[in-house]
């Protein structure tokens, strides 16, 4: 599931399968019923932005399986997983150091050679290279992008943005690994960086770049185009999105979420009253109604914004009503820069379930971490009567079956249900609107 959503209640009684729960549909998907933004959606929105820059030049490329990865034992915690996919010399390394219900081992000294129609692609350059556990990355070879031939790379292509000026190719630096970039020689007149190295080597470029946003290296082509190569760490990657705004495409890293509605940027924070938004090209200005921005300044190719706005505490209150209930009380009155307002409720029990005036509004099934619930779409009711949460019991302990007439069952053990902490989280939000001289603010 991509985004979790809640079960409709039937004329007579709810829509669930059997043995699942009533009302939530959630299952830890990227985007949740509530609004929740997972992990998983910025690793999904990484290789989005790939597929997009490179997927009509990935698609029509086959596989090339090395022998004996077809072989692999899941368990097999020391083999190196890889594969490439390539068309007419040019394609795509794959490598993968992980696997579901292992710990798989670090490989210290790798070095791999693909021997294409173009010619040899070395990972490294030179010597031997490190893949961390658990790592996972794709390196292009002999590529053609930008006007600019691609012999190598340590780092992981993530999205291209066309300017009229000037084209910027998007890499990000795995953890753990040396970043490097080889180009071809032939068409470019100059390449200049701000930090690292670069060297011409038997007619190649081998740039060894610094993984940052305020890194940049810049390449003047034979045909007097400039292209620049930005890489990110693994961090600010998946904290990257490309937006459309003003009809022009815009690059933005910001540890808030970001989305585009009515032409105006929306930055929602979750819990940080401070935030910073990062956003390439530079020759517009971002700007706020509420006066969120406190400054800007440039950080290499992007203008940072530091954007600020008042903290807000979400008063509640827990009490214990009897075995297995809970009430919660929550103010309701949420200042105009919150969004929203999520409850962590972290219990132990089975299953749970939220009640609002005796309505149930959502369940959960205890699966390790935290149960969250937005509450944006009750604000108006949680003045009426406080939240009621019932814990169904787990048991630890053992079941003894016997027959006496009927069937028995009879436990002996603890019943846990309870709740160990409550925290109110505020979703603080603020909308940015884009322009190069005269700025149109919206609400």
């Amino acid at each position: 599931m991509y985004h979790g959503g809640t079960n409709g209640v039937g004329k007579k009684g709810f829509l669930n399968e059997y043995g699942l729960p009533k009302l939530t549909y959630d299952y830890q998907a990227p985007l949740g019923e509530f609004g929740r933004v997972g992990e998983s959606y910025d690793r999904i929105r990484l290789l989005a932005l790939f597929l997009e820059s490179y997927g009509a030049i990935l698609a029509p490329m086959g596989p090339a399986v090395p022998e004996g990865q077809s072989n692999i034992d899941p368990t097999d915690t020391k083999a190196l997983r890889w594969t490439i996919r390539q068309q007419s010399g040019s394609g795509f390394l794959f490598l993968n150091n992980f696997q579901d219900h292992v710990e798989t081992e670090s490989h210290e000294e790798l070095s791999i050679t693909v021997d294409s129609s173009l010619g040899k692609a070395s990972f490294p350059f030179e010597g031997t290279f490190k893949l961390p556990k658990d790592v996972c990355t794709v390196f292009p070879f002999h590529l053609d992008v930008a006007g600019i031939h691609i012999n190598c790379a340590t780092v992981q292509p993530v999205t291209i943005l066309n300017k009229k000026e000037e084209k910027l190719l998007v890499f990000y630096a795995p953890d753990g690994i040396d970043s490097e970039i080889i180009l071809g020689a032939a068409a470019i007149q100059a390449v200049t960086s701000t930090s690292g190295r670069v060297e011409k080597v038997d007619g190649q470029f081998v740039i060894k770049p610094l993984a940052g946003k305020e890194h940049v290296i810049t390449i003047q082509t034979n045909d007097n185009r400039t292209v620049r190569i930005l890489v990110l760490t693994r961090e600010e990657a998946l904290q990257t999105y490309q937006v459309s705004l003003c009809n022009e495409q815009f690059l933005c890293i910001s540890s808030s979420r970001l989305f585009v509605k009515n032409d105006l940027l929306v930055s929602t924070s979750e819990g940080n009253a401070s935030w910073e938004l990062a956003i390439y090209p530079t020759d517009y200005r971002l700007q706020d109604k509420v006066d969120g921005i406190k400054r800007s300044e440039q950080a290499g190719i992007f203008m940072a914004y530091h954007i600020e706005v008042p903290a807000y505490n979400v008063d509640t209150v827990l009490s214990k009503a009897k075995d297995q209930h809970y009430y919660i009380e929550v103010d309701a009155h949420w200042p105009a820069h919150v969004s929203d307002v999520f409850l962590d409720i972290d219990y132990i029990g089975d299953v749970a379930a939220l009640y609002l005036n005796s309505v149930m509004l959502t369940d959960h099934i205890h699966y390790g971490d935290v149960w969250q619930v937005g509450l944006k779409q009750w604000q108006d009711q949680l003045e009426e009567q406080p939240l009621h949460v019932s814990i169904t019991p787990i048991r630890k302990g053992h079941v003894e079956t016997f027959v006496n007439q009927a069937l028995v069952e009879r436990f002996e053990g603890v019943e846990l249900a309870h709740i160990e902490s409550l925290k109110a989280i505020p979703h603080y939000r603020i909308m940015l609107s884009l322009a190069r001289e005269t700025v149109r603010i919206r609400s």
